[in-house]
């Protein structure tokens, strides 16, 4: 995931925080910069860690990053309009990964858990949360990651494969859940 999928955020982090042109004149400062950052953001998530607070290492090194920046040529040098999208998203993808999860949730509890036959109904729909799975795990990776590994489709292309990536696991999830024996007599 980091890996197909972080360049975007690797950009961000790197060219999207601060004014990188305002260094021009001074290139060693960024440099040292950018490894008092690494060094700030390491020590953070070391003592965090060691508190078993849940802290994001991404959250902290674009703090550290903006930091660097107020430091060496002040609050002009960060790009503020960038940050502010960036902490807007810190609050807004909580909420919507709670609505989404909590979606999926109640339809799996409605149609799968409180039913009279709950190993039919998996056999039923779970096929297709496979398929959800899959397309939107192929459709993030094919539209965020390939590009940054040199491989370049057509959004009608990616939106193919996604799709024919999620039938295919919807179809081995349909013959895996045929295959397992359930015991009926067994706790709901």
């Amino acid at each position: 995931g980091a890996y197909l999928a972080g360049g975007a955020v690797a950009s961000t982090i790197s060219k999207g925080i601060i004014d990188g042109k305002l260094f021009e004149p001074v290139p060693h400062l960024l440099m040292f910069g950018m490894m008092g950052a690494l060094l700030a953001a390491g020590l953070w998530l070391m003592v965090a860690s060691m508190r078993g607070w849940p802290v994001s290492t991404t959250h902290t090194i674009i703090g550290a990053v903006c930091g660097v920046g107020v430091a060496a040529l002040g609050f002009e040098a960060v790009k503020w309009d960038k940050m502010g999208e960036i902490v807007a998203s810190w609050f807004i993808s909580p909420v919507l990964g709670g609505i989404v999860a909590l979606t999926l949730t109640l339809s799996i509890r409605k149609l799968i858990l409180n039913t009279e036959d709950p190993i039919a109904q998996a056999r039923k729909w779970g096929p297709m949360y496979a398929f959800l799975v899959g397309w939107v795990v192929a459709l993030v990776t094919i539209t965020k990651g390939l590009k940054h590994v040199g491989l370049h489709l057509s959004d009608m292309q990616g939106q193919i494969l996604s799709v024919v990536i999620g039938v295919a696991l919807a179809i081995a999830a349909k013959l895996m859940m045929n295959r397992i024996k359930f015991d009926a007599n067994q706790d709901r």
